[in-house]
């Protein structure tokens, strides 16, 4: 991938965090407890830590977008908590 589109998936990826911890990790904090949103954030590094040598091996140029798309947002989840 060329620099401007791998910055462009960085950049989607510090949006969508932003976005997420303005608006749902607070409640879902709040609802959950600490110890459970931690948990689930240790669990989420993992699979995105595993998925992302994976990313983009199958569904050509889309497949791609999506896939790295997909992880960015999932590792940008894991670390709210």
């Amino acid at each position: 991938m060329p620099p401007d589109e791998i910055g462009y998936a960085l950049g989607g990826a510090a949006l969508a965090s932003i976005v997420m911890q303005a608006v749902l990790f607070i409640t879902i904090e709040q609802t959950l407890g600490f110890t459970w949103c931690y948990r689930a954030g240790l669990f989420a590094f993992s699979i995105a830590f595993f998925l992302t040598p994976l990313a983009g091996l199958r569904g050509g140029q889309i497949g791609l977008w999506l896939q790295l798309i997909g992880v960015l947002i999932l590792k940008t989840l894991a670390s709210l908590a």
